[in-house]
C-alpha cells in the first residue's frame, strides 16, 4: 500500500469510526440440507465468498486481508472450524485484526472469528450470538439488534431458508439497524437440490433493499411476506 492510500484510510478512519458497519446470519436447515448466508451492510461492500456444494464465507468491518484465501481453503474440504483457523493465521501474520468472518460449510457447520480489532470499543453493538445451526454476528449496530435478529429466526414459521433469512433481515432493520443506514443486503442459498447457488443482492437506500430481494425472490418462485 503506497502513502497515499495510507493516508486516505487513516483519514477516513479517523472521521468515520465504526466505518463498514456489517452483519451477518449463517443458518442451516437440516430437513432440506440446505446452507444460507444473510448480509446487510451500511458500506455495501459484498465481501463474501461463494462455492457450490463447499461452503460460503462472509467478512465484514475492513474485509479480510489480501493473503487470504477462502476459496481454496472451501474448495479443499476443510472443516468451517479449520477454514476460520486457517484465515485468520493467515492475517494475522501480517497482523491484519480489523475483520469479523462467518463460515457456514455444506454439512452445516458454523464457525466464527472476531479478530483483535473486529469490535471496537466505540462500537457498543458488536458481537456474535449463536444456536444450533444459526449464528449472527455484526458489528456498529443499534443496542439490541443482535438480539432481535436471533429471536426473529427463532420465532419464524417460513418455510423456506431464504424467507426465514429475509424475515430476520426485517426483523434487523425494524429494530433500528445499524447506526448508519444500510447501503447493500444478500441472502445466498446453497440447496443440495439445485444446480447452482442461489443468490439474490440489492444496493440503494435502505428501504429498497429487503423489498428488492423480496421481489427477486418471488421472481424465482420463493414467495416470502414482510409483516409491516
Amino acid at each position: 500500500m503506497g502513502w497515499g492510500k495510507f493516508f486516505v484510510l487513516s483519514l477516513l478512519l479517523f472521521v468515520c469510526p465504526g466505518l463498514r458497519a456489517t452483519l451477518y446470519v449463517a443458518a442451516y436447515d437440516p430437513p432440506t440440507k440446505a446452507i444460507g448466508l444473510a448480509y446487510s451492510s451500511s458500506g455495501g461492500n459484498f465481501w463474501q465468498t461463494r462455492v457450490k456444494g463447499k461452503g460460503l464465507v462472509g467478512a465484514q468491518a475492513y474485509g479480510l486481508c489480501a493473503q487470504a484465501t477462502p476459496d481454496a481453503f472451501l474448495r479443499d474440504g476443510l472443516s468451517a472450524s479449520l477454514v476460520a483457523e486457517q484465515l485468520q493465521k493467515q492475517c494475522h501474520a501480517i497482523r491484519w485484526e480489523s475483520y469479523r468472518l462467518v463460515v457456514i460449510t455444506s454439512d452445516g457447520a458454523i464457525a466464527s472469528v472476531i479478530a483483535e480489532q473486529g469490535c471496537t470499543s466505540d462500537n457498543q453493538e458488536c458481537g456474535e450470538l449463536k444456536e444450533l445451526d444459526f449464528l449472527i454476528i455484526g458489528g456498529g449496530l443499534v443496542e439490541g439488534v443482535l438480539g432481535k435478529g436471533q429471536q426473529a429466526y427463532l420465532k419464524t414459521d417460513a418455510e423456506s431458508l431464504g424467507c426465514r433469512l429475509l424475515q430476520t433481515l426485517w426483523a434487523v432493520y425494524r429494530a433500528g439497524g445499524e447506526k448508519k443506514d444500510f447501503r447493500g443486503a444478500s441472502i445466498t442459498i446453497d440447496d443440495p437440490s439445485h444446480l447452482s447457488l442461489i443468490h439474490w443482492e440489492a444496493r440503494g437506500p435502505e428501504q429498497q433493499l429487503l423489498p428488492d430481494l423480496q421481489q427477486q425472490m418471488k421472481m424465482g418462485g420463493d414467495s416470502c411476506e414482510l409483516h409491516y
